[in-house]
Formats: structure tokens, sequence, C-alpha cells
């Protein structure tokens, strides 16, 4: 069982009953339907890992994460157990309050959504909504048990789950009813991006884009025609689609990492604004090579994190993604998960091999400089 969790805690660093909770004490765990006090059960010194951050503003942040534990049970038997937490800060991230607390999931995203509403995905098909700011969660009613991996709302009422069984989960009345579609048993999905109730697209885990017209009933690829449209010279063989965004109905952005055995490794940005009919190419070098994540904020701002391990600088555009600045990052290390508020202030979880990040890099001026903040 420890190796099913190290497997799941890997994928969320890389790539990636109705219950109310307001003030879960550290003494009691949720189990299920049960309330279990820790009093009764003994626990083992544990890892916080860190898997999403999202500022409310900029004073508050919202950080969730997954202890890592030995628990004895009631016969001396220890087994390797979890326990999810959403973490809250009302200083900018001088001081933390234990919002939130789960055991035996993964809490693996935490969504703030322009409607004001929040969520949090987990593994067995755990999915937690608020509409008062995070100070309730109500589990709501998903029909996996698998972890959720993505989620996107087009209005207050219609959006979809994507979970790592291989089904796209949509609901139309705010989350209260989901009905589940299957896709394709050989590719796995890790994100999604929907322009309207219809039209969607989807990342899959090999670097494969696919694209839905029925709302992800089913799906179809769209690598080849893709990759006949940015018309590869010689060499440049492997095309991995990282992400794709319909910031609007109209403009939907594409972003490709290009690893060549002769030429240099580069990024691809393909852009419509036509709603996907057709697409502006342009090639993006970068210094480090490749193309490691892309965060869009709109239709004008995105931030580029090039390289593969020990991130060296970031690529930023705010001109409608026609040039980007290479930004030089002060330190030296492996981003898990950025949040963006605007183009001065931004975070980064610091990722680590051994599932024990508890550090957040953090700046105020673009990443001129930058300070540390420490979750415990």
């Amino acid at each position: 069982m420890i190796n099913q969790i190290l497997v799941i805690l890997s994928l969320l660093l890389f790539n990636l009953c109705a219950i109310g909770i307001t003030d879960m004490v550290p003494r009691t765990i949720i189990s299920g339907n049960r309330i279990i006090n820790l009093r009764d059960v003994t626990t083992q010194p544990s890892n916080l890992n860190l898997t999403g951050i999202v500022a409310v503003s900029e004073d508050e942040l919202w950080v969730i994460g997954n202890e890592m534990l030995w628990r004895k049970t009631p016969q001396g038997e220890e087994i390797p157990a979890t326990n999810s937490v959403l973490l809250v800060s009302q200083n900018g991230g001088q001081s933390w309050e234990k919002r939130l607390r789960f055991s035996d999931t993964f809490f693996s995203r935490v969504y703030l959504l322009k409607s004001g509403d929040a969520w949090i995905l987990g593994d067995n098909g755990l999915a937690l909504k608020s509409q008062d700011k995070g100070h309730t969660w109500k589990p709501q009613n998903i029909p996996v048990e698998s972890l959720l991996l993505d989620l996107q709302f087009i209005s207050p009422y219609r959006g979809w789950i994507l979970s790592l069984d291989r089904k796209i989960l949509q609901t139309q009345d705010g989350g209260k009813t989901w009905v589940a579609y299957s896709f394709s048993s050989e590719v796995t999905f890790f994100s999604i991006s929907f322009k309207d109730e219809a039209t969607g697209w989807a990342v899959a885990e090999n670097g494969d884009l696919y694209q839905t017209r029925n709302g992800g009933k089913t799906w179809q690829s769209r690598t080849p025609e893709f990759r006949k449209m940015i018309n590869l010279p010689p060499g440049d063989e492997d095309l991995k689609f990282r992400t794709i965004k319909a910031v609007n109905t109209r403009e939907i952005f594409c972003f490709a990492d290009v690893q060549s055995k002769i030429n240099d490794d580069k990024a691809v940005r393909l852009r419509s604004q036509d709603g996907g009919i057709t697409w502006n190419i342009k090639t993006i070098s970068t210094s480090t090579g490749g193309l490691n994540k892309v965060y869009i904020v709109n239709e004008k701002e995105a931030w580029l994190v090039p390289g593969n391990r020990h991130i060296k600088s970031l690529l930023h555009t705010s001109d409608g993604w026609e040039t980007f600045k290479e930004i030089k990052l002060p330190v030296l290390e492996r981003p898990g998960s950025f949040y963006f508020l605007n183009s001065q202030m931004s975070w980064f979880i610091i990722a680590t091999d051994d599932f024990s990040s508890t550090i957040i890099f953090c700046t105020t001026d673009g990443w001129k400089t930058s300070k540390k903040l420490k979750v415990e």
C-alpha cells in the first residue's frame, strides 16, 4: 500500500453524506462518515507534502497537502496512512491555521472559481465544495472512486471533473448531480478545458491532444493534424502537448514541448482567435530547453516554466502571447505548483523527491526578489 501512496504522490507533483466541517481540531480526524479521536490512535511523526496553492488575495493564502504517517491499530499493528489538510493564512504566509482535515485520502487540487465557489479534489472520488470562502466544505456525490485530477466550470452550474480511471464527469446543476462518460482505455487524460457546453480539449499523459464536440461523451485525437500544422523540421520528432486553455469561446491557447535529437529543444505556442477553426503558430526558444509547465492568466498574460529539475528562469508574456520575456529566478529550486495572482505577486511550492515539501517561495515584485515561507 505504501508504494501505491508514493505513486499517487509522484503523479501529483509532476504533472500535476453532506458534512460541513468548520472547526476540525488536530485531535480529531474524519474517516468515511466517522469522526475519530486521535487520542485513541497512536501515530508516528509525519511528513507533510504540499500539493496545491491558491491566493484569495495578497494576504489570504490556501494550501492543501497530505501527511504521510504510520498508525498503530488497537492490536499494535503499524499501517501506512495519510491525513489530508487545508491550511489557511490570513497574513501572507507568516502563520497558518488548519481549516480542514481528512484521513485516508489525498488532496490533489484546489480551485477558486470566478463564481466565488471553491473546490478541493482528492482520491477515492473525493470532491469538496465551499460556498462561504472556505469556512465550510460539503462532500459532493461523485460517481467514481479514483483520484480526481482536474476541474473546470464554464458557469456556476455547468462543469466537468476528470478522474484517473479514464472518466469525464459532467454536471449541469452546480455539482449536485453528475453524469460519467468513459473514454479510451489506451490513454490517460490529466487536464481538460472547455470553451462552451459542447466543445472541449484534453491533454493526455503521453502528450497527445484530444477534442470533444459533444460535452465529453466522445473524444478524437488532434495530434496528427497539429503535428502536420506545426510542420516540424527533420529531427524534431518528439512533440508533447503540455496544456490547452480556452480563455473564452474564441480565444484558445495551446502549448507544446518539442524535444529534438539534432536541434535545440523548444516550445511551440498555438493561438486561435476563432474558437479553434484556425491557428497561429509561434516557436519559443528557451535557454534551458523544453517546456515544463504553463500557467495561463488571461487572454494576454501567461507564465511558462522551462526546463526539467532545477528551474533557472520563467518566461512571461503580457502582450497577447506575441513576445516572451525571460525572468531569472533568485532561487534554483524545482517548483511543484505555482500560483500567479498578478504580474508581480506569485508563489511556488518546492517539490522534493522524498514527498516532504513544506516550503513556499513568494515574490511581490515579479521575481526580482523573493522570500521563503515555511508551512507548519
